[in-house]
């Protein structure tokens, strides 16, 4: 199942922290996971998973431009998509991780991505239950047409109405379209109730991911899949019950189930 997350702003609605607390848990949940971003920016997925925000040579010859390469030269079979990874560790092979691409020419990526994106993500697909997709926000050709090829599309918001209004002006397409307010705030005069009330689409498919500071920090150390491993069946009496929760939550309304 390809899933896709995107954001009609840029840095505001937490897709990235979202992506990464939806897939690590359903990678724990005995899912084979991967999980691959279309940004023009090096590595902003694997500092949170790996710590490292430059990457050794080892790791070069891999992700998103590695795929681009190998494709172009040769069917993407298993064993050119799993080398092409990187296992996160601790996750018992579950988790394959595509860093992005390290291409300096913006232009030359997004011209690659287009052409070669379908094939790809096809292929990484056919060897895993989920392929996540962290998609560039705004309306560039490459984010619409990885939109418009996923099975399933999560629009994520937050409880500003301004960028909820902003992206009904604007909706993106898709048959199977969910939203998940990120940072949620249950203190906000916006909660989900009040924001379906004000806005109907929501209605049957709108989620939330709870706010939480440990979490934060566990993406800002490097230690994410650490710290989804340490709280995913944490008791109630847990500071990250609430969290963990509305990330079960949110796996349940996209059709996520347990391996």
């Amino acid at each position: 199942m390809k899933i896709a997350f995107w954001s009609n702003v840029h840095g505001q609605t937490g897709t990235t922290s979202n992506i990464l607390a939806v897939s690590l848990l359903t990678a724990i949940l005995k899912n084979d996971v991967a999980l691959l971003q279309s940004h023009f920016t090096l590595n902003n997925l694997s500092a949170p998973l790996i710590g490292m925000d430059i990457l050794p040579d080892s790791f070069r010859d891999t992700g998103i431009d590695a795929l681009m390469r190998d494709f172009k030269s040769k069917p993407l079979n298993e064993d050119i998509v799993k080398t092409d990874a990187i296992a996160v560790p601790g996750l018992n092979q579950r988790f394959d991780l595509y860093i992005g691409t390290g291409k300096n020419n913006e232009l030359d990526y997004e011209r690659d991505m287009l052409a070669a994106h379908r094939p790809i993500i096809k292929s990484i697909d056919e060897f895993h239950d989920f392929t996540f997709v962290d998609v560039r926000s705004g309306y560039r050709s490459v984010s619409q047409s990885i939109i418009e090829d996923s099975d399933v599309v999560v629009v994520c918001l937050d409880q500003n109405t301004l960028v909820i209004d902003r992206y009904f002006k604007k909706p993106v397409k898709s048959n199977n379209i969910y939203y998940i307010i990120g940072n949620y705030d249950e203190s906000s005069k916006y909660s989900i109730r009040n924001l379906i009330k004000k806005y109907p689409e929501f209605k049957n498919r709108i989620g939330m991911i709870c706010h939480n500071s440990e979490f934060m920090d566990a993406l800002n150390d490097g230690r994410a899949a650490q710290f989804m491993l340490k709280n995913s069946d944490c008791s109630k009496d847990s500071s990250n019950y609430e969290f963990i929760q509305s990330v079960k939550s949110c796996m349940r309304l996209l059709g996520i189930e347990r391996g």
